[in-house]
């Protein structure tokens, strides 16, 4: 929890800075691949929204947060459970849970998200660094530790297990 509520600080206390006293402030460089460009995106709220041009509204996308918010700390919880958890996929989830917890809180207190990082020409904050960041950890993870003599059969065994479909 500690370190879920120390993410969300950063990216809060970050937001609150710039938002006083950046918002004017521009520039790139390495030919406009990066750079510190503020604005509140009202338009394409997500990531989704974004890529596939879906026009969710702001209340639709809070619920959406809220619910996979829910669905994350109720698997993690389950995980933990049934199989044990290590240090990897904790942070995985951290990295998740505080994108989630971000995500709503710009909704409801911006009525969008104040993007500043420009990264190869998208803008971008702390909050979907989390996100890149903890799928790429968790593709990283799950490559290095797939159990390639595990049979299709034994992956649902454990899928059932872990979601209590066991007959």
């Amino acid at each position: 929890l500690t370190y879920i509520l120390t993410l969300i600080t950063v990216d809060l206390f970050t937001k609150v800075i710039i938002f006083f006293n950046f918002m004017d402030l521009n520039f790139s460089f390495l030919n406009g691949n990066f750079g510190f460009n503020p604005f509140i995106n009202r338009d394409q709220m997500s990531i989704f929204n974004s890529l596939f041009n879906l026009g969710i509204s702001t209340n639709k996308l809070i619920i959406i947060n809220v619910v996979t918010l829910i669905l994350l700390c109720l698997l993690y919880a389950r995980i933990k459970a049934v199989f044990g958890i290590d240090k990897h996929t904790t942070v995985i989830f951290i990295l998740f849970i505080s994108a989630s917890i971000c995500s709503i809180i710009d909704k409801l207190l911006l009525g969008g998200s104040l993007d500043y990082l420009l990264i190869f020409r998208w803008i971008c904050d702390l909050k979907d660094i989390y996100l890149y960041l903890g799928f790429l950890y968790l593709v990283i993870y799950l490559v290095k530790n797939v159990d390639s003599s595990s049979s299709f059969k034994d992956d649902i065994k454990k899928v059932k297990k872990l979601f209590q479909l066991n007959n």
